[in-house]
């Protein structure tokens, strides 16, 4: 969204009301999706080079994001992020600055429900990763077990193009079964992968 400031409210305004609408859309689109649709992955160096200067837009929160309604992630970004005061936000959102602080709330609810339970550091999250790519790379069906969750899931997103898993794949030693099959047959394939934020 366009304009910082109270300046702006005109071009903001503009531009708020189609944003809303393309969110509305791309829910529709998500809704006849077969597949569960999932934040992509940031492969381009510039791209990659932003999120890790802004690292609080990790995965976790942008999947968060994911479960408001396109006007409570407006009014959070905007309140939240880019410190917009209520009556900016609502002259943006169309709403009333009081209708902006409870939608802001309804936000901070949804939010607080799916937050993670804990946080680690960047260190301790790449060593995992790398051990966890070391045992998926190497068809170690114990390693792999050992460093998920009992109750972990797998959720595919095929962004329409390739096939996903329509539901969820859950428990530790199926997840760790499927990784290492699923990458077999795309190595078998000639498909290569690499790590992406």
């Amino acid at each position: 969204m366009s304009g910082t400031g109270s300046g702006s409210s005109g071009s903001s305004s503009l531009v708020g009301r189609p944003s809303f609408d393309q969110l509305r859309s791309a829910r529709a689109r998500r809704e006849v999706y077969p597949g569960e649709w999932l934040p992509e992955p940031l492969v381009d160096d510039d791209r990659l080079r932003n999120a890790e200067t802004a690292d609080s837009l990790s995965l976790a929160f942008l999947h968060l994001l994911e479960q408001l309604s396109p006007v409570e992630r407006a009014v959070f970004l905007l309140h939240e992020v880019f410190d917009y005061r209520h009556d900016e936000v609502g002259r943006i959102a169309g709403r009333s600055p009081e209708a902006s602080r409870q939608v802001l709330a309804r936000a901070r609810r949804h939010m607080d429900e799916g937050r993670r339970r804990f946080d680690v550091s960047r260190e301790e999250r790449d060593e995992i990763a790398a051990r966890f790519v070391a045992a998926w790379e190497d068809g170690d069906v114990e390693a792999l077990v050992d460093l998920l969750a009992p109750d972990a899931a797998v959720h595919g997103d095929g962004g329409g193009k390739a096939p996903a898993i329509p539901v969820p794949l859950v428990g530790a030693e199926w997840v760790a079964k499927a990784l290492i099959g699923w990458g077999r047959q795309a190595r078998g394939r000639g498909i290569m992968h690499r790590r992406a934020w």
